[in-house]
C-alpha cells in the first residue's frame, strides 16, 4: 500500500507556487501621505515612553520609589500622586 502511494507521488510533477506582491490600500505606492502621520505617531510614542522612564528614574534617585510601592493605593491613585505631588489628600 505505502509503495503505491510513493510511486504516485513521485510520478506527479511538483507544484509551482508563484508569489505576487500587491498593494491593497495604496495601489499607486505613494508614501508622502502616510509618512507625516506615521512620524508624528512614532515621535509621540517615543516621547511618552521617555517621560515615563525618566519619571521612574527620578523617583528612584529621590528614594521615593520604594515608598510608592509600599503604599496601599490603587494604581490610578498612585499614578495621580506621582503626577501631582503637591495635591493634598482630602478625607471626609
Amino acid at each position: 500500500m505505502s509503495s503505491a502511494r510513493g510511486r504516485s507521488a513521485a510520478s506527479r510533477p511538483p507544484r509551482v507556487v508563484t508569489v505576487e506582491a500587491r498593494a491593497w490600500y495604496n495601489p499607486n505606492l505613494e508614501t508622502r501621505w502616510n509618512l507625516l502621520p506615521g512620524l508624528i505617531a512614532s515621535l509621540s510614542m517615543i516621547q511618552t515612553l521617555m517621560l515615563a522612564a525618566l519619571s521612574v528614574a527620578r523617583e528612584r534617585e529621590n528614594g521615593t520609589f520604594d515608598q510608592l510601592l509600599c503604599e496601599l493605593l490603587t494604581r490610578t491613585a498612585s499614578a495621580f500622586r506621582v503626577r501631582y505631588p503637591k495635591v493634598e489628600e482630602v478625607k471626609a
